[in-house]
């Protein structure tokens, strides 16, 4: 599986943890155990890493001049920050799937 290679508020390298750490949210300031921040100590939630991807992606379709949502949706997928949020989408669907079968 891919990871992230970017913090989505400064733009600097992720690093990856063998222990998950308590860390805050910069968006909600809500708390969570993660295996990831910046560099920088930047953490930024799924929840809101979703809504920041919606929004870039509804960004990128109300740029675009085609109406052929083929079109679109091959400019969304050639677009390295999409690709990243789709990659984290399905890593963190996958792995909360993965997660419940484990505990069941």
């Amino acid at each position: 599986m891919s990871k992230i290679e970017s913090c989505l508020i400064c733009g600097e390298e992720l690093e990856y943890f063998i222990q998950e750490r308590e860390m805050e949210c910069v968006y909600c300031h809500r708390k969570f155990m993660s295996k990831s921040a910046c560099k920088n100590g930047h953490y930024v939630c799924d929840e809101c890493y979703a809504v920041t991807a919606i929004t870039h992606i509804v960004g990128i379709c109300s740029r675009s001049h085609s109406r052929n949502p083929i079109e679109m949706a091959v400019t969304l997928m050639n677009d390295p920050q999409t690709s990243k949020i789709l990659v984290l989408l399905y890593t963190n669907s996958f792995l909360k799937v993965y997660q419940k079968k484990k505990i069941l």
